[in-house]
This record gives C-alpha cells, sequence and structure tokens, in this order.
C-alpha cells in the first residue's frame, strides 16, 4: 500500500480513486488529495465572489432602491473567507446567506424611511372638499368632463360613474393624477360658472 505521496491537482485525483479501487492507496491519501482539490478551487472561490459583489453593486446601481446591497455585503464576506483560506464552500455559502438576512433585516427598517418619499402635499389638494362647477357634462364612459373649482378649469370624473350634467354643483372628493374625481352635491343645484 502506498502511503503518504502527496497530490496537488485535479488529474492526480482521478489516478488516486482508481488506486484505491485497486486498494494501493490509503483512505487517509484520498482524503488529502481531495482537500489539495478543494483548496485549490477554495483560490477560484475568491474571484467568484468577488465577481458576485461586482454583479450585486451594479445591480445595486441600476436599480438605487436598494435592493441587492445587502447580498453584496454577503458576497464580501465570503469573499474574505475565502482569501483568508476558509476554503469549505458549505461554509462560506452560510456565511453569504447570513450576512445578507441579517443586514436586511436590521437595515431595512431604516432604509424604507430614507427611501419612501412622503407624499408632498400640492397646492391642488387645497381642492379636495372644495364645492365645483360642472362647466362640460362629465361622462365617465366618455371619458368626458370639466369642472371649474376656485377659478381653475379641471378635467373630472365622478366618482360612482353617473354622468353629471353642465351648471350642476359638485364637491370634489380626490385627486387621480390630473383629474378631479367628484360627486353631486345633495342640493346639486344648477349654477353658471
Amino acid at each position: 500500500m502506498v502511503t503518504g505521496t502527496r497530490c496537488t491537482g485535479y488529474r492526480y485525483r482521478r489516478f488516486f480513486q482508481n488506486c484505491y479501487e485497486k486498494e494501493l492507496v490509503s483512505v487517509r491519501d484520498i482524503w488529502y488529495t481531495d482537500n489539495e482539490v478543494i483548496q485549490m478551487t477554495g483560490s477560484t472561490m475568491i474571484f467568484v465572489w468577488l465577481g458576485l459583489t461586482v454583479l450585486f453593486l451594479i445591480l445595486e446601481g441600476i436599480s438605487v432602491q436598494l435592493t441587492s446591497i445587502w447580498f453584496a455585503l454577503g458576497a464580501i464576506v465570503a469573499m474574505l473567507l475565502a482569501v483568508f483560506h476558509v476554503d469549505s464552500l458549505p461554509v462560506q455559502i452560510a456565511a453569504f446567506v447570513i450576512v445578507s438576512l441579517v443586514t436586511l433585516i436590521a437595515t431595512r427598517p431604516l432604509t424604507r424611511k430614507l427611501i419612501d418619499k412622503k407624499k408632498q402635499p400640492t397646492n391642488a389638494d387645497r381642492n379636495i372638499g372644495e364645492t365645483a362647477i360642472v362647466t362640460t357634462d362629465i361622462v365617465n364612459l366618455e371619458g368626458k368632463g370639466e369642472v371649474k373649482v376656485k377659478g381653475t378649469q379641471w378635467t373630472a370624473r365622478s366618482a360612482d360613474g353617473t354622468d353629471i350634467s353642465t351648471g350642476e354643483t359638485v364637491r370634489v372628493l380626490r385627486i387621480e393624477g390630473v383629474k378631479l374625481i367628484v360627486e353631486k352635491t345633495e342640493n346639486g343645484g344648477n349654477h353658471h360658472a
């Protein structure tokens, strides 16, 4: 039986596997051989993790929504493990997943506050709740209708889908895009703008 033979590459692994099957080499030598192969692939994992880090940072730069920065941090930690010769791929993957999840969970509420833009009220919001006069019949099915509120002409739609005639009084419920969503007022009398 051959013992203590050093093997430093993939092509030798096959040789030792054949020798083991013919009982020429001990299990310890095969394990040592596999360990050398793993160390060899461990050095390439540095570049794999570096590539993933760059990919996640590019995706982050494109999205600007803090969607993949956590994965970039996880990939950096896994790459550092590979640099410091922690050549176990399962350990590197576990570190990547754990660091990514922990940083995601820990920083997501903070980043949400920074990213979520609060609705900024505009002057148009002042029209909500105001009374307006219909200047062009409001017909939702045809996409027609205009009202005049506080001296300004607006496109309008009926909130409940009913048609509203010119001259009727309506109340502004909300704004959707550039349209006022309105409903007839109780007195709904005809007025002229």
